[in-house]
């Protein structure tokens, strides 16, 4: 197409069958055409009516004669006629299936958000070699997690019983002080700031995640960095705060594997699903793999070691012990180079020996220097 183009998304949130899909998909396109056909739009008066229009959609069109695509493309024609446009071009959902199989940089980059639906069996779509195998048995992980990670520690909390209570049961999300930028921070910390911004914790961490936080975005993005600090006190419930956060991604992980028909067969996923809906905590669009280091009891497994120190090969450890197969280090840095994470770091300030400190702070710095391809 020729001149200038406008690209719509139309983004389909619940998938009904193509006849479904192609009605709400056609109403889409008369809405958008609606406003390029009235001269006094505030849209039109801005940038003036384009040459032509691709309309993008994770909605599936039936082939054949009189289906979906067929009848969207003659419902384009027509719009653009009365609308004086020149051109217009429909991606549908197997369309981008098929520009995807030839475009593996952009499988890999935005991996977390063209999954949904059926992670396990797009794994094999996106990733290739022995990154779906990994994937699999982390999302098995994952699943296993949902409940055995969920009791919150209680005896910084005046409990010294520690209580049996999930994170499914109790856990809501607590309010931090956001700054929009260094200026905001180092006003908020002068105390010249009058209006700090207040925000969930664990809503804003999902909100960042949702991002596509490669370098080359975040040179643009100097307000989203890939990495953020929560800082409170003993009790204040930032390990509670951070199984919640590990929780939620971990549930939409497991939530988008269709084959679970009867999702009742996975210990705690209903009651979680339901915990994290009441306290309004959103579903993660960017499905990161969810990883949480608790760095205290690294500490203490490490201690005295003088080798194998790898915080890396340390997680590994931790996601075999819960399955059949071998995670590698090897294997999960494979993974990280094709998948983004949630990394979720927790439990330093109750690493009190000095040179624990050191072999922990050290540890991360490594981790921390792995430069992923997607992030």
């Amino acid at each position: 197409m020729d001149g200038g183009t406008v690209i719509q998304a139309k983004f389909l949130q619940e998938p009904h069958g193509t006849v479904k899909d192609t009605a709400w998909f056609k109403n889409e396109i008369t809405k958008e055409m609606a406003i390029w056909k009235n001269p006094e739009s505030a849209r039109r008066r801005a940038i003036g009516l384009p040459d032509n229009i691709l309309f993008i959609t994770n909605a599936t069109l039936g082939p054949g004669k009189g289906g979906g695509i067929d009848t969207v493309r003659t419902q384009l024609r027509k719009e653009i006629s009365d609308a004086g446009m020149t051109g217009a071009e429909c991606w549908h959902f197997d369309k981008l299936c098929r520009l995807l199989d030839g475009q593996k940089d952009v499988r890999r980059a935005f991996a977390g958000f063209i999954t949904p639906g059926d992670i396990l069996e797009n794994l094999r779509i996106i990733l290739e070699g022995n990154s779906v195998d990994v994937g699999t048995e982390l999302i098995k992980h994952a699943e296993n997690s949902i409940l055995s990670d969920q009791f919150i520690q209680l005896s910084e909390s005046g409990d010294p019983q520690q209580t049996r209570l999930r994170i499914n049961q109790v856990a809501i999300d607590l309010p931090v002080v956001v700054p929009a930028s260094r200026s905001q921070l180092q006003a908020h910390d002068s105390g010249t700031s009058e209006n700090p911004m207040y925000s969930g914790a664990a809503a804003t961490i999902i909100d960042r995640g949702n991002r596509v936080l490669r370098p080359s975005i975040l040179e643009k993005d100097l307000h989203h960095p890939p990495h953020m600090v929560i800082v409170g006190g003993p009790g204040q419930g930032k390990t509670t705060l951070s199984q919640l956060i590990v929780t939620a991604y971990r549930s939409a992980f497991v939530d988008d594997r269709s084959e679970l028909s009867n999702k009742a067969r996975v210990p705690g996923l209903a009651e979680t699903n339901n915990h994290l809906q009441s306290i309004g905590l959103p579903t993660p669009s960017n499905r990161r793999w969810p990883l949480r280091i608790d760095l205290a009891k690294f500490a203490r497994d490490v201690a005295g070691k003088d080798s194998d120190v790898n915080l890396l090969r340390w997680v590994a450890n931790e996601v075999s012990k819960n399955s059949y197969k071998t995670t590698t280090a090897a294997d999960l840095f494979e993974w990280l180079n094709g998948w983004p994470w949630l990394i979720v770091l927790d439990g330093f300030d109750e690493v009190a020996s000095h040179i624990a400190r050191e072999t922990v702070t050290n540890s991360v710095r490594v981790l921390l220097k792995v430069k992923p391809l997607v992030v």
